[in-house]
């Protein structure tokens, strides 16, 4: 029976790898197709004005997208590995997932609770890496070789 458990849970995280690669291969495609619509857009027109913001808004968001599946990828990985599911890169995920939402939201439309919230909820992730990454280095030997 513990075989069986094994079997399917290496199974899922191929699949879940296999997944992942496929969504970031098409986001670096949407990315770059964006990117060239951008740029022939500004060569025809002469320059960027306030109606090629929003496309580079979208690809800024494509990218944290790009970034947040790297990061779930390297998780995953890691989790084949060792077994082990890092806390640190998770919340690194949340905060990235966070700094995309932010860059999407329009705060002129928005409610100001909302705006709050965002911000109280980046703040709290962020204390909480910093103080992972602060028990994580407490918690490391020194190397003697390092002050060589």
């Amino acid at each position: 029976m513990k075989k069986i458990f094994t079997l399917t849970e290496h199974y899922t995280i191929y699949a879940l790898l296999l997944g992942g690669m496929i969504y970031l291969i098409t986001e670096m495609l949407t990315m770059g197709a964006m990117l060239w619509y951008h740029i022939s857009w500004a060569f025809q027109h002469g320059l960027i004005d306030q109606n090629g913001a929003p496309v580079l808004r979208n690809t800024g968001v494509v990218f944290f997208n790009i970034l947040i599946a790297l990061e779930l990828l390297e998780t995953l990985k890691h989790y084949e590995d060792e077994h082990i599911v890092k806390a640190k890169t998770i919340l690194l995920i949340c905060i990235i997932a966070i700094a995309r939402k932010i860059i999407h939201l329009d705060f002129m439309h928005s409610e100001y609770l909302t705006d709050i919230g965002v911000g109280v909820l980046l703040l709290a992730i962020t204390f909480g890496y910093f103080l992972i990454s602060k028990i994580e280095t407490q918690s490391k030997p020194e190397d003697p070789t390092a002050q060589l």
